[in-house]
């Protein structure tokens, strides 16, 4: 590793990220200290505050971090060729929750950001919105006499289904024969969410 006055901010920046990442991994949000994360990667918690606005910023920006290895993990096939796109998309999120379940879980939580802040705000928001995107294109196809707005109305109803199930049965201890259950909970609950979709009305 380079000396400490080698690095360049964005490269402190980096090493902060990577640190704070693995410090989630292993210990969970609640190991994540300035002082804990500086010292990972030998430097004062000065250096953190230098390239982060707040223990906050650094929270935000890992948990973007994880909307986007979500986003990447989820499987994208044509929605109109895939009869069972919502099943796979469902497990294949209850596979990334229980592989990241730390990472993974405190994403989940609201963090109020400071005004310098909301312009990372506004991005984290907009990774949450892009992973709705894909369930309300399949509830298009199925019903497309339906509004728009109820269609994403539908699509963050059962996307938030989803998450709440997995966050409700999933924790760290979660064996394989245990995500078969999960697995079978979740195409129960998509299964009877499309059937009560196919036959809705407008509002």
């Amino acid at each position: 590793m380079a000396k400490r006055n080698e690095h360049s901010l964005e490269e402190i920046k980096a090493l902060i990220i990577h640190a704070a990442e693995e410090i989630v991994i292993q210990d969970g949000f609640s190991a994540i200290k300035a002082r804990k994360v500086a010292s990972a990667i030998g430097y004062t918690v000065g250096s953190l505050y230098m390239v982060f606005t707040s223990l906050s910023d650094l929270v935000m920006q890992l948990n973007v971090r994880t909307w986007d290895a979500l986003a990447a993990h989820l499987s994208q096939p044509d929605v109109k060729d895939q009869p069972v796109f919502l099943e796979s998309l469902a497990r294949d999120y209850l596979q990334f929750a229980h592989q990241n379940f730390n990472r993974w879980s405190y994403a989940l939580k609201y963090v109020v950001p400071t005004q310098s802040e909301e312009t990372l705000q506004a991005e984290y928001q907009a990774k949450i919105e892009y992973l709705f995107l894909p369930v309300a294109a399949h509830l298009r196809t199925l019903r497309p006499d339906l509004s728009e707005e109820v269609v994403q109305r539908a699509a963050r109803a059962l996307w938030c289904s989803i998450q709440g199930t997995c966050l409700l049965l999933l924790n760290e201890q979660t064996q394989p024969a245990d995500l078969n259950e999960i697995e079978q909970t979740l195409d129960l609950l998509v299964s009877h969410f499309l059937r009560g979709w196919l036959v809705s009305a407008q509002s």
